[in-house]
C-alpha cells in the first residue's frame, strides 16, 4: 500500500511539472553547421528518439506497478470478502443448530408436565398401596 501511495504522489508531482515545463519550450530542426538561435539542449535523431523510448518504457513500467498494486489490493480486499462470507455462513448453520435444538427441547418440555403428575399420581399410589398392606 506503501508503495503504491508514493508512485502516485511522485506521478501527481511529476506530470505537471513536465507539463508546465513544456509550455514554453522550443523545437527547431537544425542542418549540420547551423548556430543554434538560443541556448538549449540538443537532440539528434538518435538521442530524441532514445529519449522517448526512455519516457515510453518508464511510462509503462509505472503502469505496470500501478496495475499489480491494483491486483494486490484487489486480492487483498477479496480475502476479507470471503472471510466474511465463510463467517456469515458459519453463524448461520450455528443459528441453525441452535433452533433445531430447541425445538427439541421445546418437544421434551411440553411433555414434562404430564410426566411430573405422571410420577406425582405412581408416587402418592404406592404409597397408598403401602399404608393399605400394611394396616
Amino acid at each position: 500500500m506503501k508503495k503504491l501511495s508514493s508512485i502516485i504522489l511522485v506521478l501527481l508531482l511529476t506530470i505537471p511539472t513536465i507539463s508546465f515545463a513544456q509550455d514554453n519550450g522550443k523545437v527547431m530542426r537544425l542542418e549540420e553547421g547551423t548556430s543554434a538561435p538560443y541556448a538549449g539542449l540538443l537532440l539528434d535523431d538518435v538521442g530524441f528518439a532514445t529519449l522517448m523510448a526512455k519516457h515510453k518504457e518508464e511510462l509503462k513500467l509505472l503502469e505496470l506497478e500501478l496495475k499489480f498494486g491494483f491486483a494486490i489490493k484487489i486480492f487483498e480486499l477479496q480475502q476479507k470478502v470471503d472471510m466474511q462470507k465463510v463467517l456469515i455462513d458459519t453463524q448461520e448453520e450455528g443459528r441453525e443448530a441452535l433452533a433445531e435444538e430447541y425445538k427439541k427441547l421445546a418437544d421434551k418440555q411440553k411433555y414434562f408436565d404430564y410426566y411430573l403428575l405422571g410420577g406425582f399420581v405412581s408416587g402418592a399410589a404406592v404409597v397408598a398401596l403401602i399404608v393399605y398392606l400394611v394396616k
